[in-house]
């Protein structure tokens, strides 16, 4: 006579296959993390405005920020910046498509006959360089008007 316990038990490579499947899970989500954070480290943003005369870099750095005004590149500010800031800026960095980063449209184009100050943004990511076309300070494209308001918030930028 049969077990009929025996009948509904499941087979041991079940149980094996299905702990795989959590560990591969774990593992990628494990890696996936690891990546996230050692990406923002190697994130440098650039916000430059330039006019007759007048030149400001404001450059980000993972926890700094480094203001430079006028040319000769004097550094006017060297400031620490706390890591909520930071974090939110590289969450807007990742909701960009930094391809088109040159290729985005200013809204106006006052800068081209100086009738306003030019601004460019540059940002350096997993070691490649993405510039924005000119657009007019205070009136950037539209994809990435945000994340210029947040930086040139974080110092008073004039």
């Amino acid at each position: 006579m049969e077990k009929q316990s025996s009948k509904w038990k499941k087979p041991k490579n079940q149980n094996n296959k299905h702990r795989s499947i959590y560990i591969a899970i774990g593992m990628m989500l494990l890696v996936n993390f690891l990546f996230s954070q050692s990406n923002t480290k190697g994130i440098v943003i650039e916000y430059r405005t330039i006019t007759k005369g007048s030149y400001q870099l404001l450059k980000l750095k993972n926890d700094m920020i480094v203001f430079t005004r006028k040319s000769g590149d004097k550094t006017i500010d060297t400031l620490r910046m706390d890591g909520k800031k930071w974090k939110r800026i590289t969450d807007l960095i990742q909701t960009l498509k930094l391809k088109e980063l040159p290729y985005l449209e200013a809204p106006a184009e006052k800068q081209k006959h100086d009738g306003a100050v030019h601004a460019k943004l540059k940002i350096i990511f997993m070691g490649k360089v993405y510039e924005s076309s000119s657009f007019d300070h205070g009136d950037p494209p539209v994809a990435i008007r945000v994340l210029v308001g947040f930086i040139t918030n974080i110092r008073a930028f004039d």
